[in-house]
């Protein structure tokens, strides 16, 4: 936010009016003066999209990665919780790639038998042969959380019509159209 929002690029970058997709976090809001975050619209949550034909009898959970290889995107929240979790005991059978896209097509190719990451990214990436499910995941400290939009707080007018846009289109209905357009679950948010 700061690059983007607030104060612009290390090298001539420009200030953006508002960014997309940014974790609502109260503490966050609390302590940044130079970023007002707002217009929260959509519950985002860790999950785990598997090939059909190798769990007949249901997705599986973090566990069967001991056996089984599992693709994450490098550097995220499903690359960290998998690397800790049961001691570390899941490391070898991980492989990272540069995005969630990447190791949904790896999936897709038979590479990996699961993916574990945000629910949007996978139910974006899933072909007739892979499916998707949120099982409990022991030991991960935050598995959801909600989307929202930044906006410089020298434009806070802006922020409190986007903010209107957002729940408007919530409310009548076009968000949840714009997610199902494009194959993905729409979760409104806890306003």
């Amino acid at each position: 936010m700061r690059n983007h929002v607030w104060k612009g690029g290390i090298v001539g970058g420009a200030v953006s009016n508002v960014m997309m997709h940014i974790p609502y976090n109260r503490e966050l809001v609390c302590r940044n003066e130079q970023v007002v975050l707002g217009g929260q619209y959509f519950n985002e949550t860790i999950a785990i999209a598997y090939a059909k034909k190798e769990y007949e009898d249901g997705g599986p959970v973090p566990a069967y990665f001991r056996f089984d290889e599992v693709g994450v995107e490098n550097d995220t929240i499903s690359d960290f919780y998998l690397s800790s979790v049961f001691g570390g005991q899941l490391i070898p059978k991980m492989k990272r790639y540069k995005s969630t896209k990447e190791a949904m097509i790896a999936l897709d190719v038979g590479e990996v038998k699961a993916v574990m990451g945000p629910l949007g990214q996978l139910e974006h990436g899933l072909t007739k042969k892979l499916a998707v499910h949120t099982p409990p995941l022991p030991g991960l400290a935050i598995g959801k959380w909600t989307l929202s939009l930044a906006t410089n707080f020298r434009w806070r007018p802006l922020g409190y019509a986007v903010d209107d846009a957002v729940v408007a289109a919530i409310n009548d209905g076009r968000m949840e159209a714009i997610f199902k357009k494009h194959g993905l679950t729409f979760t409104k948010p806890n306003w």
